[in-house]
């Protein structure tokens, strides 16, 4: 998961620099889960995590993919000698054809939309690229200005990695059954 840096790898280790076994890395939710799910803290923000993409899915989005980011991917507690505060989300999807009234439902779903509200709460920092925009220049620089911020340590501008994953109602509730699973371990130790 980490290499020696504390990081995810930018390049997946062995492979040579222009190998396109590299970031974002394909993981399911479930993976995910398992492989973060270190601590209380990590947990907290993972059932914030998953409480967001069911949130996504009520609202009507059910396809798509996020990329996931920020100081929950790294070993933070080493790194910095602290947890993780919350996960940072990118969200692809199609927005502006799968609703009627693409104004009026974000405004009805503003949790979802705006950081500040999903980080309190459902400690998530999100961001949204629509999918239904023309492929043009402003939709690829915002896709490159995504890569270029998530490709590098904010503190230190080491290189480092991150991970893709599918939206996907059925693998998120086995990821919430096995993060029950661990609460109830816990729980009873």
């Amino acid at each position: 998961m980490w290499n020696i840096q504390g990081v995810v790898p930018p390049v997946a280790v062995g492979e040579a620099g222009h190998s396109t076994n590299r970031s974002p890395y394909l993981v399911n939710i479930i993976q995910f889960v398992k492989d973060f799910a270190l601590s209380a803290q990590r947990i907290d923000i993972l059932i914030g995590f998953l409480e967001y993409r069911q949130a996504l899915y009520s609202a009507g989005i059910t396809t798509g993919f996020q990329w996931i980011n920020g100081s929950f991917v790294e070993n933070v507690e080493v790194l910095a000698g602290r947890a993780p505060n919350d996960i940072d989300v990118v969200t692809f999807s199609n927005l502006c054809n799968t609703v009627p009234n693409f104004e009026d439902w974000v405004s009805q779903n503003l949790p979802l939309f705006s950081a500040p509200q999903a980080k309190t709460q459902y400690r998530v920092d999100c961001y949204w690229v629509d999918m239904d925009a023309e492929f043009n220049a402003d939709s690829i620089e915002r896709c490159t200005y995504w890569y270029s911020m998530w490709s590098h340590q904010k503190e230190t501008n080491l290189w480092k990695g991150f991970f893709q994953m599918t939206l996907s109602p059925e693998d998120d509730k086995r990821a919430a059954e096995y993060l029950t699973s661990l609460n109830t371990e816990s729980n009873h130790a």
